[in-house]
């Protein structure tokens, strides 16, 4: 709750995620928070500074199945953060950084539209009642 602090912000910083549609289907904590979770995906999704893309099951094994990362600007570089088991790595090689930016690229390559991609988040949320 104390890192979401920041996209209440205004200006609110610019994200763009996209999820794996496993993980908006598969059920973790219960009914319950699931759809307390993907509501708030929702909510989130309503400001204009956050989109949210779904990976849809059919493409298979893609780049973003690799691990999660993002990619920040700051000032007038980008870096970027890679998650994995036990910690995280923050990269600032501008070679490196440019691998994740086209990682980011293939993986929205493969993304549903936003459109789409909430309605097919709704209908998660709808299928746990």
């Amino acid at each position: 709750m104390k890192r979401q602090e920041v996209l209440n912000r205004d200006p609110g910083p610019i994200m763009r995620v996209f999820l794996d549609q496993g993980v908006i289907e598969q059920p973790v904590g219960g009914q319950r928070i699931m759809r307390a979770q993907l509501a708030s995906v929702l909510e989130w999704a309503q400001h204009p500074n956050i989109t949210f893309r779904v990976v849809p099951r059919h493409v298979g094994a893609h780049v973003g199945r690799d691990g999660s990362f993002k990619i920040m600007t700051a000032g007038n570089a980008e870096i970027a953060y890679t998650e994995a088991c036990g910690g995280g790595r923050l990269v600032v090689d501008s070679t490196e950084v440019r691998s994740f930016r086209l990682r980011f690229d293939r993986i929205s390559d493969l993304a549903l539209p936003v459109g789409a991609s909430i309605e097919l988040i709704t209908q998660a949320v709808e299928g746990l009642h």
